[in-house]
């Protein structure tokens, strides 16, 4: 008994060195995006909120997706247009390489997106892992017998470039992870309300989160009702454009969420698997240690840009 309790007291120590460990909050975090922008709301959630953080530099976005990274870039330039705002974008191997240089040991990588450019990146060598601090994955894993990280290709990112998916996951060996699943996610659901409130927090890029959400949402369910009312429970006996007009959720924010665990770990209940957290990996537990506190967080926690 006593032996049990030791254990699970010497986890909890663990855990808590790892949480520490992925930044420090009194000091400014460079933080280098690999982003599939465009595609669906929560990457802009995300910029957004980087953006709005004293204690993140945002280095750059990588685009990323295996089919159309031009569309990317696009998305990207739009929003930095509409919203007056300047982001580098970062292309080549070359420009990625260069950053991994300059913050050597420091800097975080977010993966939220098909890892297919900083696959490129690794291919060569992926040793180069070294030079980085930790890498945040927007999805989920499997836990090897050995304690292997093995890609989730029930996640979508992962799932989109698999080869792409097994680069990425070759680096565990250099580098710590920590993975936000979508079963985190779904604990959170911003509502209409809620995105108002980032609209008025967040100024043009909170307005224009909020109008791309109700954008996506409307598309969908115009293009695919017969799915949009599974997904929200929506009952026949209520019209599509009904439904539209007062949707019970707006987003949840799978890449948002992966950001805030940089800066706000404790807000998420972590498994820990070697050097690496997983939270959000398996259906019907509970990922979110304080709600309220969290949606306080995405809505309300932002500085001045």
């Amino acid at each position: 008994m006593m032996r049990k309790t030791f254990l699970q007291l010497l986890a909890l120590i663990l855990l808590s060195i790892l949480l520490c460990c992925c930044t420090g909050s009194d000091t400014t975090v460079p933080v280098l995006v690999i982003t599939d922008f465009g595609y669906d709301v929560d990457d802009a959630e995300a910029v957004t909120w980087l953006l709005h953080q004293k204690n993140c530099k945002l280095i750059g976005v990588v685009p990323s997706d295996p089919d159309n990274t031009d569309s990317v870039i696009m998305a990207l330039h739009d929003f930095m247009n509409k919203c007056n705002v300047r982001i580098p974008i970062l292309s080549s191997c070359r420009d990625i390489d260069s950053v991994f240089e300059a913050y050597q040991g420091e800097l975080v990588l977010a993966v939220l997106a098909p890892p297919t450019a900083i696959s490129d990146c690794f291919a060569p060598d992926i040793s180069k892992a070294k030079k980085l601090k930790r890498i945040f994955i927007q999805g989920t894993a499997i836990v090897s017998k050995t304690q292997e990280l093995l890609p989730d290709y029930s996640s979508y990112n992962l799932r989109k470039d698999t080869a792409a998916a097994e680069t990425l996951f070759s680096l565990q060996q250099y580098v710590p992870f920590v993975l936000i699943g979508k079963y985190a996610a779904y604990q959170i659901a911003l509502t209409v309300p809620e995105m108002d409130d980032f609209a008025i927090t967040y100024g043009t890029m909170g307005q224009y989160v909020k109008d791309a959400a109700i954008y996506s949402l409307t598309s969908f369910a115009k293009n695919n009702e017969d799915t949009f009312r599974h997904v929200y429970d929506i009952p026949d006996s209520i019209s599509i454009e009904e439904a539209i007009a007062n949707p019970p959720t707006v987003s949840n924010p799978y890449d948002l969420l992966t950001a805030i665990a940089i800066f706000h770990p404790d807000c998420f209940v972590m498994d820990t698997t070697g050097t690496h957290l997983l939270c959000g990996n398996l259906q019907g537990m509970n990922y979110i240690v304080d709600k309220e506190m969290l949606i306080n967080i995405i809505l309300h926690n932002a500085d001045e840009y």
